[in-house]
């Protein structure tokens, strides 16, 4: 390579044998425990972390000391345990306010009054199974 150019100058370059890579290293990380990858990882100096499952992360000391794991009421589902926002200004902390919208349930709204749709034109798109 001419100057001081690399092989992972850039994000297209760096993932320019993805395809073939990704299957090869599949391969060898099934041959051991998630945990004995992670300290032979971490002892030759490689970050590494664990992805976590939905059901792991909410389990997560960590998030649950952030206070990030929040309890919303669901209309159909009950009380759901969820991630909640994950920055936290002071003045402005932000809050998971309502759980997960029901199919089509802001439809209306979206339709109507963001987008300016008329209530024949959204009978209309319902009547043609658009939404």
């Amino acid at each position: 390579m001419a100057g001081s150019e690399s092989p992972c100058d850039t994000e297209a370059r760096r993932v320019e044998h993805r395809d073939v890579l990704v299957p090869l290293l599949e391969g060898v990380f099934a041959t051991a425990p998630v945990a004995e990858w992670l300290a032979r990882l971490g002892k030759s100096g490689v970050p590494a972390g664990k992805i976590k499952t939905v059901g792991e992360a909410l389990e997560s000391e960590h998030l649950r000391a952030r206070r990030a794991i929040v309890t919303l009421s669901h209309p159909t589902a009950g009380p759901m345990r969820m991630v909640g926002p994950p920055i936290r200004l002071h003045g402005t902390p932000g809050e998971a306010a309502a759980p997960a919208p029901l199919l089509g349930e802001h439809t209306e709204e979206v339709l109507g009054k963001l987008l300016g749709h008329s209530a024949e034109e959204i009978a209309r798109l319902r009547a043609d199974g658009v939404v």
